[in-house]
């Protein structure tokens, strides 16, 4: 019994020195990032533009010094929460390697920028990136069933399959880490408009309906 509780400290501690190796290298690679992306945006002299930057530059230092202080405590960050913070650096740093127009720019730094102030805002609700960050969510169609919802992130190009639910409609649900996504819904040639959703907390606010 001693030496499973030994190897269970093992292993526990291994995956919480990865996570937050893990962590740090997104933290990181974030902050290069928007340096290159003011590099970018300023020469560009579009106020619009700049505003944007400077406000995902702002939700991004609060964000990433929150969670650094949480990490810092040794606390866990699953990996469900890390993975959007990678990806979302992952689109940013598309922003600068490929020739966007500057509706596009902003259209992403805008949405990355939303998606960090929902998480800031799940803080307030009780809701921390650790083991218990995944948060559930329900899609339900009024009149019909046997629809397939998915949700994306909202600076996806639309309808990307990125996150699936375990069921057609009206037995649909599935876990996402607070953020800012779009959710729609898919049966046959038919396919719902994009619906911008923010997922914050553990409530009622997270059961969606779509009038089908």
């Amino acid at each position: 019994m001693k030496r499973l509780f030994y190897i269970y400290c093992f292993f526990f501690t291994s995956i919480m020195y990865s996570q937050e190796t893990n962590f740090y290298k997104i933290a990181f690679e974030t902050q290069q990032t928007l340096t290159k992306l003011s590099e970018l945006v300023y020469p560009m002299k579009h106020i619009p533009l700049i505003n944007s930057y400077n406000e995902l530059d702002k939700s991004s230092t609060r964000l990433f010094d929150l969670l650094t202080d949480l990490v810092d405590q040794d606390e866990y960050i699953n990996t469900i929460y890390l993975n959007t913070l990678s990806d979302a650096q992952k689109a940013l740093e598309n922003c600068t390697k490929e020739n966007k127009s500057t509706e596009e720019l902003l259209t992403i730094l805008s949405k990355v920028q939303k998606d960090y102030k929902v998480k800031l805002k799940s803080f307030s609700y009780g809701i921390k990136p650790g083991l218990d960050c995944k948060i559930k969510v329900v899609v339900k169609t009024v009149t019909s069933k046997g629809y397939h919802p998915y949700a994306q992130y909202s600076y996806d190009d639309d309808y990307v399959k990125r996150f699936t639910f375990n069921n057609p409609t009206n037995n649909s649900e599935t876990y996402l880490a607070p953020g800012y996504y779009r959710i729609w819904i898919k049966k046959g040639n038919y396919k719902s408009e994009l619906r911008d959703v923010e997922i914050f907390s553990s409530d009622e606010n997270n059961i969606f309906y779509f009038e089908k």
